[in-house]
């Protein structure tokens, strides 16, 4: 099932900007700041494609799987495509990959397609710190009409993102993290493209 975003693009960015406020365009100014002008980027699972409008003279590719955010982004221009996130062999040359806001999706393969990522370009993850605190069964409520039901990714496997900022820290340190910078309620984690040693 879908939540009610997920299933149209103005409602989708609306809820963004109702749950992060101003600290929505400050992610993506920061994430526009460390990436600089003129480099391709990849976002992967890009929704309705908010970043490309922050980035300075980049070459903008989102991938998603929801095909109204894809038809969306299309009529606004985008370079977009429905291609599932996990098919990291098929990532494109770039300079930077985006994960904003969705590795908690995809548990429990966050680690490893983070990891696989790392091996194709500077990776830059945006997720959110653990702060849950309605009971389960509304939770679970609050998720299917309004939350990260997104129709794809289960419920149980999403509700084992149980990061408090400093356990995320923690996390994203052990995979090669080169920085990390609270962003109010979020953390952002900055990786360096892995060398790959050729002899």
């Amino acid at each position: 099932m879908k939540s009610l975003p997920y299933r149209n693009p103005l409602i989708y960015e609306l809820g963004l900007k109702l749950l992060h406020g101003k600290t929505l365009t400050q992610r993506y100014r920061r994430i526009s700041e460390i990436i600089g002008p003129g480099k391709t980027v990849l976002d992967l699972g890009c929704g309705t494609g908010l970043l490309a409008s922050y980035l300075h003279n980049c070459r903008y590719i989102g991938w998603d799987m929801n095909q109204k955010f894809i038809d969306y982004c299309k009529k606004k221009g985008l370079h977009v495509f429905k291609k599932n996130i996990l098919d990291y062999k098929e990532y494109p040359d770039c300079d930077y990959i985006v994960f904003c806001d969705i590795l908690h999706h995809i548990v429990p393969q966050d680690e490893y397609i983070l990891k696989a990522a790392v091996q194709k370009a500077a990776v830059i993850a945006v997720e959110p710190c653990y702060t849950r605190s309605l009971p389960r069964c509304l939770l679970f409520v609050y998720d299917q009409l309004i939350g990260d039901a997104d129709g794809i990714n289960a419920y149980e496997d999403r509700m084992k993102w149980r990061y408090t900022e400093n356990l995320l820290k923690e996390k994203f340190s052990k995979m090669g993290a080169r920085y990390t910078e609270s962003m109010d309620g979020m953390l952002l984690a900055l990786f360096e493209k892995e060398k790959v040693d050729n002899s």
